[in-house]
């Protein structure tokens, strides 16, 4: 009788995301990956009310997830196994990530973004002026 056995190879991979936003009360965080045709729900706590909380996971490639908090999200790319997030709750969108490459690049692309949203918004507004004044 011959046996064979056929390995599977797993490269699934454990992630802590810690994170840490300083003025926000305590509340529920959720973690979501973000696909191209839905939502996965990943992990969910409470944080404390230094507003702390620690997420985990599991991953097999780099992808991208919303961390919610309220009315207030991060994206975060996950490449790491222990990534931190640090940001203040009165503008969570300009956060740094320990940890994660990725995640500092897209935070960096996302400030410029608003950045310059405003700045686009702002001359509508002056343009949609001087017609109206015309």
């Amino acid at each position: 009788m011959l046996l064979s056995f056929v390995s599977c190879k797993n490269d699934d991979k454990f992630f802590n995301l810690e994170g840490s936003v300083k003025g926000m009360s305590q509340q529920s965080i959720v973690l979501e990956e973000l696909g191209f045709n839905e939502t996965k729900l990943i992990d969910s706590t409470q944080s404390d009310k230094a507003g702390n909380f620690v997420l985990k996971g599991i991953y097999t490639e780099p992808a991208l997830y919303r961390l919610r908090m309220g009315d207030q999200i991060i994206l975060v790319v996950v490449d790491g196994q222990k990534i931190k997030i640090r940001s203040s709750w009165d503008d969570v969108t300009n956060y740094t990530a320990e940890g994660s490459p990725a995640s500092n690049t897209l935070a960096a692309f996302m400030k410029h973004y608003i950045s310059s949203s405003k700045e686009m918004l702002a001359l509508e507004m002056a343009a949609d002026s001087l017609n109206a004044a015309a």
